[in-house]
């Protein structure tokens, strides 16, 4: 008789944190204990359950880094229990998100359905650091966002493996019955996201390019009315934020961008010295090759899908689109933006990027010279 496929639980936490006093087992220790817990209970006579935690991930391969390894976890774990210190977790760089919290909302953005959050009384205190004071304030804010999914709260070791346990009973009722499809009927339907769906086109543009500056200025970027000033290999450029605030589809939230290449030259006196610029465009919803390339408005482009959205450039004028999918909420553009970054680094196109930003600068200003 072949072996039943076990139910895959991750466990979500901080690693190093003591809970439950100064005293107390830290995280790591708690989910190993938790492990070794729930893998010993049979269901139905089989050993059903499989647990994984970070402890557990095998070495990169060398194209998916740790973080993009616990954001598949989270994927393709059937139930998903997070234990919510408080801490946001470890970050690349000042202004990112957490790597807890990019847990979270990758799990209530896709399968909200098959997430249990179970928060550790007292929460641990905020950290001295600034950049990790303000990650931890972005992290709790938005679980207080989250006003359905505040689940119950554990004081002790007992207490918290008695949650666990309800957690996982309630988990296999609950997606035996409703299944992974209905689960995910829940996408974008609650906290934030459904705040920005509120708003109308203008507003939600707004809010949008806001969240797009203050995200690059977090990294050490200087912040302007149009955009932000970042060091890009070494380079500064200028990336101008702009925002579509529905489906690309949709004509009329498209045509609020438009082509704004076409008035780089107007950026001049405002860029300084800086390099550019490169047009950083948050797409409230998916964004395809198709759709970036009509943007542009001919074809012949570097034109690639990446995990944040789309990256254009054109080899010629040196225009540059950067388009981020799924900017739903304020967490979601800064972790698209986050994700951009991280593949401009790893791809090696940031020395790219930073290079056509300088030639783009230069037609520009042959432009405004021509205009003057």
């Amino acid at each position: 008789m072949a072996i039943a496929q076990r139910i895959r639980v991750m466990v979500s936490s901080r690693s190093n944190t003591r809970v439950f006093g100064d005293s107390g087992p830290t995280l790591e220790e708690l989910r190993r204990q938790l492990q070794a817990r729930l893998e010993a209970e049979p269901l139905f006579d089989q050993q059903l359950i499989e647990v994984w935690i970070h402890e557990d991930a095998q070495a990169a391969d060398g194209t998916v880094d740790s973080w993009e390894e616990s954001l598949a976890q989270v994927r393709l774990a059937q139930i998903v229990v997070l234990l919510y210190s408080g801490e946001a977790g470890w970050a690349k760089t000042a202004g990112d998100v957490g790597i807890c919290h990019a847990e979270m909302m990758e799990v209530l953005n896709t399968a909200p359905g098959k997430a249990f959050l179970i928060e550790l009384k007292p929460l641990a205190p905020l950290p001295d650091d600034r950049a990790a004071r303000r990650r931890d304030q972005r992290f709790r804010h938005y679980v207080q966002e989250q006003h359905r999914f505040r689940g119950p709260v554990a004081a002790d070791p007992d207490q918290l493996l008695g949650h666990v346990q309800a957690s996982l009973r309630e988990a296999v009722i609950r997606l035996v019955h409703l299944g992974v499809l209905e689960a995910r009927k829940g996408r974008y339907s609650s906290g934030q996201a459904l705040d920005w769906s509120r708003l109308d086109f203008q507003t939600r543009k707004r809010e949008t390019e806001q969240v797009l500056r203050r995200s690059l200025t977090e990294r050490g970027g200087g912040e302007l009315p149009e955009g932000a000033i970042l060091q890009v290999a070494g380079k500064k450029v200028f990336f101008a934020c702009h925002a579509v605030p529905a489906a690309m589809s949709v004509a009329a939230a498209r045509e609020m961008v438009g082509q704004p290449f076409l008035r780089d030259h107007e950026y001049l006196e405002s860029m300084n010295d800086a390099r550019g610029p490169v047009h950083l465009i948050g797409c409230q919803k998916g964004v395809t090759e198709a759709q970036a390339m009509r943007l542009l408005g001919f074809p012949d482009a570097t034109i690639v899908a990446t995990p944040f959205g789309v990256y254009v450039a054109d080899g010629v004028q040196k225009i540059q689109l950067v388009c981020i999918a799924q900017c739903r909420d304020p967490t979601s553009t800064r972790h698209g933006v986050q994700r951009m970054l991280e593949w401009l680094a790893q791809s090696d196109e940031d020395e790219n990027l930073a290079r056509r930003a300088a030639s783009r600068r230069k037609i520009i200003q042959s432009i405004a010279g021509e205009l003057d």
